[in-house]
């Protein structure tokens, strides 16, 4: 009966428990040391330590393990340490993981000095089950009474987008912060359902249902009132996974009125009473530093016209009319 020979280290092949794990999974990779004709080394004892390399282009998302002769060096490659003998069969066991879904890899086991080498075939991690959603605002400054359109991508445990994803469950909108939710509207996208109080339901089940081949969906959101911080959150119904954009928070449209606030409103006769202008647009919302584009006419509605009644103030000019 011919033996193999340790001495006679050729190559060294490589076989994966799995070659379609899940991201973040870790895969058995059986390595056995042979010899020029392809047979196995019983008992194989390394002399110089063994390189294990992933090539994977995302190295510290890698993992090695599985084997107290393995060290991992944080880069996606890793040691077999020399002198820790394989089994009877010539054989050893080490396990890797990877984070980063839809990279092939093909790990490699090789002789530090020697050069003896042998790979696996090629392993692709694939994406995980939904962990995650991320809420992206096409502004966080829009103008009141505007629509934001927000980008909504679906992810797993590590980060991986979920191509084609398709909600097990509805997904529940809501505008955090919004002190009024009458006055927030959902749209953009015929799945969203708008319930008129500042929150939505975007169906599952539906044609239009699942997100695009980058794991992302779209819809609207507007909002009259300004300088509230809203954030835009997604909830899954079943999950519970929750996903939130940054605050968003509408500014005031263009001057459209004023309100005057009096600070009497049954003085005595002949009693100077300071009239506050507020400037506002379209949806109530004051107007910080608004400046009219041209004068600003002031009318006492409803007094004599006999009556002595002046017009005063920084910047006012008083009219013989009762007009300001």
């Amino acid at each position: 009966t011919w033996q193999a020979a340790s001495a006679n280290i050729d190559h060294f092949s490589v076989a994966a428990s799995t070659t379609t794990p899940t991201a973040g999974d870790s895969v058995s990779l059986t390595i056995t040391a042979r010899d020029f004709y392809d047979n196995a080394i019983p008992s194989y004892n390394p002399v110089n330590p063994l390189n294990l390399v992933s090539g994977a282009s995302q190295g510290p998302r890698v993992r090695w393990g599985g084997n107290a002769a393995v060290t991992d060096l944080g880069n996606g490659n890793a040691t077999y340490a020399a002198g820790a003998p394989f089994n009877a069969n010539g054989q050893t066991t080490v396990t890797v993981s990877y984070e980063r879904a839809l990279e092939a890899l093909a790990p490699t086991v090789t002789e530090s000095v020697g050069g003896q080498t042998g790979a696996s075939p090629a392993i692709t991690w694939q994406v995980g089950p939904v962990a995650s959603f991320n809420v992206a605002p096409s502004t966080t400054t829009p103008v009141a009474g505007s629509f934001v359109t927000l980008t909504v991508s679906a992810f797993d445990a590590y980060s991986n987008p979920i191509a084609n994803y398709n909600p097990a469950n509805d997904l529940l909108l809501t505008a955090l912060g919004a002190s009024q939710g009458a006055r927030v509207a959902w749209a953009g996208n015929p799945v969203v359902l708008d319930n008129g109080d500042g929150t939505a339901v975007y169906r599952a089940g539906l044609p239009g249902s699942p997100f695009d081949g980058a794991g992302q969906t779209s819809f609207t959101i507007r909002y009259e009132v300004a300088f509230e911080n809203v954030n835009a959150r997604v909830t899954e119904s079943g999950l519970g996974l929750v996903g939130s954009s940054s605050a968003i928070q509408w500014q005031p449209d263009v001057l459209n009125y004023f309100t005057a606030v009096s600070s009497s409103y049954s003085p005595t006769v002949n009693t100077p009473v300071t009239i506050t202008l507020v400037a506002r647009d379209q949806y109530g919302n004051y107007i910080p530093g608004a400046n009219p584009a041209g004068p600003v006419t002031l009318t006492a509605t409803g007094a004599d016209t006999t009556a002595n009644l002046t017009w005063g103030g920084a910047g006012v000019t008083d009219n013989p009319d009762l007009t300001g």
